[in-house]
């Protein structure tokens, strides 16, 4: 029964780690926008862009890095 919760612990763990490893540059990346871009004079389409492009990099990864690789029996 222990090893059970200690494998669950570990799972839980590997998979926080993970998700951190995502959180950390994310949170560097908007940090930086936010900085430099958002009290810029850069022109409103410009600053749009730029938030388009970052989501559509950030949802593209979440989406497809966050699926499960098939393993193949052949």
């Amino acid at each position: 029964m222990k090893t059970d919760r200690r494998d669950a612990l570990k799972l839980g763990a590997a998979q926080a780690a993970r998700v951190m490893l995502l959180v950390i540059p994310v949170l560097g990346i908007a940090g930086i926008i936010e900085g430099f871009v958002s009290p810029s004079d850069a022109p409103e389409v410009v600053k749009a862009a730029i938030g388009v492009f970052t989501g559509a990099l950030l949802w593209g990864y979440v989406i497809l890095m966050g699926r499960r690789q098939r393993v193949s029996l052949a």
